[in-house]
C-alpha cells in the first residue's frame, strides 16, 4: 500500500515481494510458536496454553484495528508522515521481539546453549549450569563454539581413508551408542557424530561433552549430563541440534 503511488511494474514487484516475504516469516513464525507453546505448557496443557494465546492474539489484533484507522485518518494527508511512521512501529516491534525472546529461559538445550555450556565447562573449573544464565549468555542473532551435526551418514569410500575412518567408526558404534566421524584436518570445529538406532539424547550428550572437553576435566561424560539435569536443563528429550535421521544398528552377529 506503501508503493501505491508507485509505477505499475514497481507496485506489482513490491506486492509479490511482500506476499513471498509474509510466507517465509509466517513458516518461520509458526515453528518459532510452536516451541515457545511447549516451553509454557509445563503440565501438558498444550492446548490451553495455544487457546489463551489465541484470545490474546485476537483482542491485540482488534486494538490494533482501531489504532490504525484513527492513525490513518491522521497521517493520511502526509506521505512523508506515513513512511515515518511505518518505519517506527515496524523497528519497534523487531525490538519488542528481540527482547522477549531474549527474555525467555528455555530448558532444552540447542547448538547455542550447548557451545555455552561446553565453552564454561572448558574454562572454569566451577562451572556454571544455571538455566537461567546460559539462556542470558546465548546469543539471539550470531552463534559461535562448534558446529555439531548428529545422525550422519559415514563418507564414501571413494576418497582415499574414508575406508579405514569407517572402520574405526563402526569399531566404536559396535561398543557404544555415538561415534564421532573423525573430522579433516583444520575442521576441527565441525562434529559430525554417527549414531545407533538406540541412542538416546543422553548418550549423544555425553558423547559431545568427551570430544569436546579435554582432559583433565572436572565431569565424567555420564556425570556431566547427570549435572545437566540437576542444574534443571532437559537432557531426556529431543535435541535442538541438526538430525541427519540416519541410524545404523547392530547386526546379529555382534
Amino acid at each position: 500500500l506503501l508503493c501505491a503511488n508507485a509505477t505499475d511494474l514497481c507496485f506489482t514487484g513490491a506486492v509479490c515481494t511482500a506476499n513471498v516475504l509474509k510466507a517465509a516469516c509466517g513458516v518461520a513464525a509458526g515453528a518459532t510458536r510452536a516451541v515457545i507453546t511447549v516451553h509454557f505448557a509445563r503440565n501438558g496443557n498444550t492446548a490451553d496454553v495455544q487457546a489463551k494465546e489465541g484470545s490474546q492474539e485476537t483482542a491485540v489484533n482488534l486494538l490494533g484495528m482501531i489504532m490504525g484507522l484513527w492513525l490513518a485518518e491522521f497521517v493520511e494527508r502526509h506521505q512523508a508522515w506515513v513512511w515515518l511512521v511505518f518505519v517506527f512501529l515496524t523497528a519497534l516491534h523487531l525490538i519488542a521481539n528481540y527482547f522477549a525472546v531474549q527474555s525467555l529461559r528455555l530448558v532444552t538445550i540447542n547448538l547455542p546453549r550447548l557451545n555455552v555450556l561446553l565453552s564454561r565447562v572448558r574454562n572454569s573449573t566451577n562451572p556454571n549450569l544455571n538455566v537461567a544464565s546460559v539462556n542470558a549468555e546465548e546469543s539471539i542473532l550470531f552463534d559461535r563454539g562448534l558446529c555439531i551435526e548428529i545422525g550422519c551418514a559415514l563418507p564414501g569410500k571413494e576418497v582415499s581413508g574414508n575406508e579405514q575412518i569407517n572402520g574405526m567408526v563402526l569399531d566404536k558404534l559396535r561398543r557404544g551408542p555415538c561415534a564421532r566421524i573423525q573430522p579433516r584436518k583444520g575442521d576441527e570445529s565441525f562434529m559430525q557424530l554417527a549414531l545407533r538406532a538406540d541412542a538416546t539424547a543422553r548418550d549423544i550428550l555425553a558423547t559431545i561433552y568427551d570430544e569436546a572437553v579435554p582432559k583433565p576435566r572436572r565431569w565424567e561424560p555420564e556425570t556431566f549430563v547427570d549435572a545437566l539435569a540437576s542444574a534443571g536443563w532437559r537432557v531426556d528429550s529431543n535435541l535442538g541440534l541438526r538430525d541427519h535421521k540416519v541410524r545404523y544398528a547392530r547386526t546379529r552377529d555382534e
